[in-house]
């Protein structure tokens, strides 16, 4: 269609006029437009309307096969990496991650290794919010029953050693860790170096110093947990039978600033041996196998058969690979063990006893 158009105003006239009505100029005539023929375009929207639909159907199906399954996909610039053949879960992941299953390729991946220490950082600040939320349930539990428990009399040592009292009195209301879940639980995030910091806001860990306490040869940062071992607490006999809290202490021989080299853990804030203490020695691998942490021995100096020094690698999906020392000592008065996690230490330097 043709179009009548001012050559000055560039109005528009309907009739054909030489002249525009408003300005009195000369008109000129435009070329006719080409417009898409109704019929062109009643088959463009036939087909593709219903190509639309299906893309928008298969996109909803691809995504709820995505989530129903916990397939999981990693996609960065230079590579389109899927694990949805490999690995179906997070957990996963993060195991196979720590492994050399997936190779160099991906483990030295800048954007990859990022990617996995947010996951592990997450899954961490979930279990602890877990953790908490234990806490919170043992409480209420413990307000309710607390009126019958008062009525009931000791009978046995079973009872009573449900109902001992430990000190300090805030770690009443904690909860009482597994060796192995203690373990796991302060195994270093991979990624994350460990600081004078670690767990300062955990809810299950009383701290007893301010900061860090220095001196000449060390310095280290004492903290009480509740600890048991295959579902045995240890015990002190004061005026009465009490459970003894375990005593973690992130400690360093060298200079403070540059953070802990490890963190120790053993039953008593002071000592734990001899005749008043029960608990003091205890067997560390299967409470380790039980918490779901891989153990490895890698090597042993012994003075005898009851006195001696055990290292062993952990490895724990969501966890940095860590080495483990575990000390025994036993004598005519008793016996007693202790256990360190051994922060950014090579084997070799994990075996220089």
């Amino acid at each position: 269609m043709s179009i009548i158009q001012c050559s000055d105003c560039k109005s528009e006239i309907s009739s054909l006029a030489a002249f525009c009505p408003r300005c009195g100029c000369p008109t000129k005539l435009l070329p006719p437009t080409r417009k898409i023929p109704h019929k062109l375009q009643d088959q463009i929207v036939f087909y593709l309307g219903p190509a639309i639909s299906l893309i928008v159907i298969f996109v909803g199906i691809s995504f709820f096969h995505i989530v129903k399954t916990e397939r999981f996909f990693v996609l960065i610039p230079k590579v389109s990496v899927s694990f949805s053949n490999t690995f179906t879960s997070v957990s996963e992941v993060l195991e196979q991650y720590n492994s050399r299953s997936i190779g160099d390729k991906f483990r030295g991946d800048p954007q990859l290794d990022h990617l996995v220490r947010e996951l592990a950082r997450r899954r961490y600040i979930f279990a602890e919010s877990n953790i908490q939320d234990s806490n919170n349930e043992k409480s209420k539990n413990s307000s309710v029953s607390g009126t019958v428990s008062s009525q009931v009399q000791d009978r046995g040592v079973e009872n009573s050693k449900k109902e001992m009292a430990i000190s300090p009195t805030s770690l009443a209301n904690f909860r009482s860790f597994e060796l192995g879940e203690a373990v796991l639980f302060l195994m270093p995030l991979p990624g994350y170096p460990i600081g004078w910091n670690w767990l300062s806001n955990s809810s299950n860990i009383v701290w007893l110093d301010n900061g860090y306490v220095e001196s000449q040869d060390e310095s280290f940062r004492r903290g009480a947990i509740r600890v048991n071992v295959l579902g045995v607490r240890s015990t002190i006999l004061e005026q009465k039978l009490e459970e003894l809290p375990w005593m973690v202490t992130l400690h360093t021989k060298g200079v403070a600033k540059f953070g802990p080299q490890e963190i120790r853990l053993k039953p008593g804030l002071e000592t734990c041996f001899g005749s008043l203490f029960t608990g003091c020695d205890f067997e560390t691998k299967p409470s380790l196998q039980k918490a779901g942490i891989e153990v490895y021995e890698v090597c042993r100096k012994s003075i005898d058969n009851s006195n001696y020094t055990q290292v062993y690698k952990l490895v724990a999906p969501g966890k940095a690979l860590v080495f483990l020392s575990e000390s025994r000592g036993a004598g005519s008065g008793g016996a007693s063990a202790a256990l360190a996690l051994l922060l950014n230490t090579t084997k070799e330097q994990a075996c220089l006893f």
